[in-house]
């Protein structure tokens, strides 16, 4: 059986928004605090603060978890960081995901439902499951390539977190048939074989993760149907709930990014969403976010992408967004990356070292990334 991450539709709409719980992010910060790492003002450019991270309720985008992990990388002088964070992290930190997979009948099943609830449980890659005459899992990045540092830190970190995963379930000395990474080896290359304790290729056609024969149908010492039932159907409501959530998200998104350079007063966001400006505003303090965190994402998307895709005046591009002028471009655009438009502007490797490649460009904003204004 193989498992791989693979693009869904479900997956790319939650990198948009604030839609990701902050598990890896939580144990990021807790890996990097017991090696002298203080991640507390990479959070804090993100709008985020390590107490914030344990908050039940708290859900991060795509570009706050990139930014952050990109700030560890760059401080962390040990190599393998997704290795030592996907490795520290028992079933139980995908929260409610985990309590079910630990309630499955067999292996399989738990495997199945983590790759079905794979949003809720904080996942930045996209997870798939292969059943044939072997099990397998895929794991595929979308906003980021295996190459950058960020793709390989999450295709790490995803790949010992289930291998632990399966070990805290069944056997501490468990060890998968085989582990395969796109990515070429890394100097520590003997790392990946002493976590994973089989055999490791690198360079592959995908990223696999390998079962041996017979452990698919392995029954888990935890197995209850009666709990197992109601966890999914606990799971299928806030499956149920983030699907609401994007959408509300993404229709005010939409409203607002067709109207540019026009900001539409939250009143007639309301309307054309047939609700009252009281509901809105309600729906989306419930949501933690606001109408103004919202403007500012959108604007903080197209100015990034005409900062970096373009040759647009300055000038331009703050009348573009709906800026009264050049200095509030660059306010905005200091309060969004640390960095001037002109240093933004300045080339790919200034613009990737904050997180802002081409490939992000689609990365998500959240309550808490646009709402230091």
């Amino acid at each position: 059986m193989t498992v791989s991450a693979a693009h869904t539709d479900s997956w790319q709409s939650g990198a948009i928004s604030a839609t990701i719980a902050p598990n890896i992010l939580r144990y990021l910060a807790r890996v990097c605090a017991e090696h002298g790492l203080d991640l507390a003002p990479a959070l804090d450019q993100v709008g985020l603060t390590p107490d914030l991270l344990d908050s039940p309720d708290l859900r991060v985008s795509f570009r706050q978890g990139d930014a952050v992990i990109r700030a560890a990388l760059r401080q962390s002088p040990r190599p393998g960081l997704g290795l030592l964070v996907g490795s520290a992290q028992h079933l139980t930190a995908s929260g409610l995901v985990g309590f079910g997979m630990m309630t499955a009948p067999a292996l399989i099943d738990a495997i199945r439902l983590g790759v079905e609830f794979q949003n809720l449980a904080g996942s930045m890659v996209a997870w798939s499951v292969e059943e044939s005459a072997e099990t397998r899992v895929r794991a595929e990045l979308g906003a980021v390539p295996d190459s950058d540092p960020v793709g390989r830190f999450l295709i790490e970190e995803g790949i010992a977190n289930i291998t632990r995963m399966v070990r805290s379930t069944l056997d501490p000395s468990w060890a998968p048939a085989r582990v395969s990474f796109r990515h070429e080896a890394p100097s520590y290359a003997d790392a990946y074989r002493s976590v994973f304790a089989c055999p490791v290729d690198f360079g592959a056609a995908a990223t696999l993760w390998t079962l041996h024969a017979g452990d698919a149908s392995r029954p888990l010492p935890g197995a209850d149907p009666w709990a197992h039932a109601q966890v999914r159907a606990l799971l299928h409501e806030g499956t149920a709930r983030l699907g609401v959530r994007q959408e509300l998200y993404q229709l005010v998104e939409a409203r607002i990014g067709r109207a540019l350079p026009d900001v539409p007063a939250i009143a007639d966001a309301a309307r054309a969403l047939h609700l009252t400006e009281r509901t809105l505003r309600r729906r989306l303090a419930d949501l933690g976010t606001t109408y103004a965190h919202i403007v500012d994402g959108v604007r903080r998307e197209r100015g990034l992408h005409l900062l970096t895709e373009g040759t647009l005046p300055l000038a331009q591009i703050a009348a573009e967004l709906g800026f009264g002028d050049e200095r509030s471009l660059r306010r905005a655009c200091v309060r969004w990356t640390g960095l001037s438009p002109r240093a933004v502007r300045a080339g790919p490797p200034l613009v990737q070292q904050h997180g802002l490649e081409d490939g992000d460009s689609r990365a998500g904003r959240s309550q808490a990334d646009s709402g230091k204004q």
